[in-house]
């Protein structure tokens, strides 16, 4: 048996009293160094988490708020038909850092804001 399973094979003695006692110190101390070790990796892993989870929280509700006002800005533009309003509204829900941007932007830019985005997407109109 011992030359098919080689040290593997269980012998029904308790492995402390097969092993000195000087060789069972050095692996507690090899093992304390390891639990050590795997405690602090776990540490940095969960504050790496923690650290990542807040971020990712705040970026998904930072960007999506629309402005409540920004239909009324639009339906405000003239020479735009109501059809063109909902299609930048549209656009602009769907990107709310430019909403943001076109919000402080002063009416006439707001007006050049509409027509670049006119000949941007539909160009030839």
């Amino acid at each position: 048996m011992q030359t098919i399973f080689g040290n593997t094979m269980a012998t029904g003695c308790p492995l402390v009293m097969i092993m000195p006692q000087h060789l069972l110190q050095a692996r507690s101390g090899r093992r304390q160094k390891r639990d050590s070790e795997e405690e602090g990796l776990i540490a940095a892993f969960k504050s790496v988490g923690d650290t990542l989870s807040s971020a990712i929280e705040k970026v998904a509700t930072g960007d999506t708020d629309v402005l409540d006002d920004l239909f009324d800005s639009l339906i405000n533009l003239p020479g735009f038909e109501q059809t063109h309003i909902s299609l930048y509204l549209n656009y602009l829900v769907a990107h709310p850092h430019i909403v943001r941007a076109f919000n402080k932007l002063p009416f006439d830019h707001k007006l050049i804001w509409a027509r670049n985005f006119v000949s941007e997407k539909f160009p030839g109109v």
